[in-house]
């Protein structure tokens, strides 16, 4: 089924990031609502069933935006250094689709992908999640967590092979991953209720 489709989204963080190791760097390098970055997209969602959706949106605004330029560096997120926000259109696709691998194992997928117009096949921001749910007993499940971002605005230091800093800024991906033990155990108790006869 294919359907005209809005959407808003808006990302931003609560709280301070760092450098890492963050003793070398204390200086933070993002804040809550520095960057932020707004989505305003128009297109179509074509849906199939319920495992799987794809959103097709040729007409997207995205703005991106820090708002405490004193604290953080504007211009590593693609900011001019007098300016604290920019705005580009382009494409963009959102993915979804889940499938249960086994009876135990189930894996679910979200793929976001924002294509610039105005520097195509230059400019592009790409935000993967994969999430892996396996129940290894009755009481026993674990979660594989894997996220990839990357996003051709946010710049990061190159350094040489001893560690110094070279001075030249390059969009990298960022990855992220973890996984998790979650013990689950269920109460079943009937509840009855006694009435008294005299």
């Amino acid at each position: 089924m294919q359907i005209i489709s809005a959407e808003f989204n808006f990302e931003t963080q609560f709280f301070k990031g760092y450098k890492y190791p963050k003793a070398d760097h204390p200086d933070p390098i993002s804040a809550f609502l520095s960057p932020s970055k707004t989505y305003w997209k128009v297109g179509l969602e074509y849906k199939p069933n319920n495992n799987f959706s794809l959103l097709l949106s040729p007409l997207t605004l995205k703005l991106v935006n820090v708002s405490d330029t004193a604290l953080i560096n504007q211009t590593q997120y693609g900011i001019a250094a007098d300016r604290k926000s920019f705005w580009e259109p382009g494409l963009n696709a959102d993915l979804k689709f889940k499938k249960q691998i086994t009876e135990d194992i189930d894996y679910e997928t979200k793929y976001k992908m924002f294509f610039n117009y105005q520097q195509p096949f230059k400019k592009l921001d790409v935000n993967w999640e994969n999430t892996f749910n396996m129940r290894l007993s009755d009481y026993v499940n674990m979660r594989l967590f894997l996220h990839f971002i990357y996003d051709d605005n946010v710049l990061f230091p190159v350094y040489d092979d001893d560690g110094n800093d070279t001075g030249i800024e390059k969009p990298r991906l960022q990855i992220k991953e973890f996984f998790s033990i979650g013990f689950v155990y269920k109460i079943n108790r009937k509840v009855m209720k006694a009435k008294r006869i005299r």
